[in-house]
């Protein structure tokens, strides 16, 4: 398996002060190396986005979202985590919804028992009526007291992608670092997850 890029993110849920996120107060705290960009949306429903080359981080009314830009070691992984629970930390008077951890893996070529699992009853029918099946979806949606992980896998008759989502609710800051201690990223990286 290969990590798409796409797919992987720190999201903390809560209700931000978007005018907090001023460059003063964003880069001595998250990006202290030269090089920081800054991406301005003009409608105010989209997100404002600061960048160096290993991490972006997205400021939108309702969630901080953190994004490693190059998975081709754990370093920008490493740090989105460490951005995510300084922000905990910066802000503690924030109401935190939810944090959630999500990683997006690809399968180009997936073995029998993998495709196996996309098989339907229905195929043939459905070919007799005139429809292609394009995409296949898999879902499944497992608890543990308050941590959730959504698994899904997506066949588009060549490659897999699995995306999984670990999401713990909270009604608390303090309580979302304790989540965020749950969900630690370390040794998620390249060790275990990818084959080529």
């Amino acid at each position: 398996m290969i990590r798409r890029r796409d797919g992987w993110s720190i999201v903390l849920a809560g209700s931000w002060n978007r005018s907090l996120f001023l460059p003063e107060w964003v880069e001595p705290r998250l990006f202290p190396e030269p090089g920081m960009e800054i991406e301005i949306a003009l409608l105010p429903a989209l997100p404002v986005i600061y960048r160096d080359q290993q991490v972006s981080m997205e400021i939108a009314w309702g969630r901080l979202v953190f994004r490693p830009l190059n998975l081709a070691d754990d370093a920008g992984l490493l740090r989105a985590e460490g951005m995510a629970r300084s922000m905990l930390q910066a802000l503690p008077e924030t109401p935190v919804q939810a944090v959630g951890i999500n990683f997006g893996f690809r399968e180009q070529i997936p073995p029998g028992h993998v495709l196996a699992m996309f098989n339907d009853v229905d195929d043939a029918e459905l070919g007799q009526q005139g429809w292609a099946i394009g995409e296949r979806k898999l879902a499944r949606r497992l608890t543990r007291d308050n941590d959730a992980l959504a698994l899904t896998m997506t066949y588009n008759g060549e490659s897999v992608d699995i995306d999984f989502n670990f999401h713990t609710d909270t009604q608390a800051n303090a309580v979302a670092q304790q989540a965020g201690g749950r969900l630690r990223l370390q040794g998620l990286g390249r060790a275990g997850c990818e084959r080529r």
